[in-house]
């Protein structure tokens, strides 16, 4: 029997959206790692981990994935030296998203499909002195970047980029996660596919493996929902850019109460011979209307 949720009203959406074809990786792409390690003006060796080349200096590490070209970047702290905290002197949104947006265009990585989001402030917990107990002070800005496409949002893994901004406006992390969409010039051409219901999308929610132990006293409301595209992992080989319907909501059981969830409904119908065309047989489009 599949579990009882309670839904939105109602979802409006089109009626048909665009599959886009990602462009394929180049491996091996030692030498596109090597540029963006002298970009970032380090240098050593470069290190194929499998799913990644691995640069590492004194200083700094640099992870550059191999399925989809994001890449990863964190300062070191140095060698022999304790870490004191030091109170971030720059708190104003628009000057940390100038920095962050300069950072990311110096190397080559502000995508056009991505878009300032957010900054969360990071920080360390007072412990004693003349600071009260209890309250925090910010160290570090996590500058944060969304991306969308084709007029829908882009969620998942694999579609977010963030910048962390220590005192001083020095850069001390960065990851970009995203892949390369084929746009209409390309040789391969995108394709547009009806999309299944939302009340279809809610019938496969209900049949979801996740909620398969749930008792039948168990309360599953689905507070909010939207179409998106999808964007694997980073590691994850990704042969198309897929239409999903994104659920958020809560679970509450006998023991617990609202425990939070979100899960993703694949929107188009598609066929094993759609796997093979697209080169996705491997990702997690594993069966028709999967839930992801």
């Amino acid at each position: 029997m599949p579990i009882s949720i309670q839904f939105p009203p109602s979802l409006e959406t089109k009626a048909e959206k665009a599959i886009m074809q990602v462009l394929p990786r180049r491996i091996p792409v030692e030498k596109e790692t090597a540029a963006l390690a002298a970009k970032m003006q380090m240098k050593g060796s470069i290190v194929d981990e499998g799913a990644l080349y691995l640069v590492r200096t004194d200083d700094a590490v640099l992870h550059h994935f191999h399925a989809s070209d994001s890449m990863r970047w964190c300062r070191l702290p140095a060698r022999g030296r304790s870490h004191k905290a030091v109170e971030l002197d720059i708190r104003d949104d628009g000057k940390l998203r100038g920095i962050a947006e300069k950072y990311l265009s110096n190397l080559g990585l502000l995508d056009r499909e991505a878009a300032f989001a957010s900054v969360i402030f990071g920080g360390v917990e007072a412990t004693g002195g003349e600071t009260k107990e209890g309250s925090s002070t910010a160290t570090s800005a996590y500058v944060n970047f969304a991306y969308s496409f084709e007029g829908l949002p882009v969620v998942g893994p694999g579609a977010t980029t963030q910048v962390e901004i220590g005192p001083g406006g020095t850069v001390a992390s960065c990851y970009r996660f995203w892949r390369h969409v084929v746009r209409g010039k390309e040789p391969i051409q995108r394709e547009s596919r009806p999309l299944i219901s939302w009340e279809a999308a809610q019938k496969v929610l209900r049949y979801d493996p996740a909620f398969a132990e749930l008792k039948t006293e168990a309360k599953v409301v689905v507070d909010r929902a939207r179409l998106a595209y999808m964007a694997l992992p980073p590691r994850e080989v990704q042969g198309v850019m897929f239409p999903i319907y994104e659920m958020r909501g809560s679970v509450t059981t006998r023991d617990f109460k609202k425990m939070p969830f979100r899960r993703y409904v694949v929107a188009i119908d598609y066929s094993t011979e759609d796997l093979k065309k697209y080169g996705v047989a491997n990702t997690h489009l594993g069966g028709p209307c999967r839930v992801l």
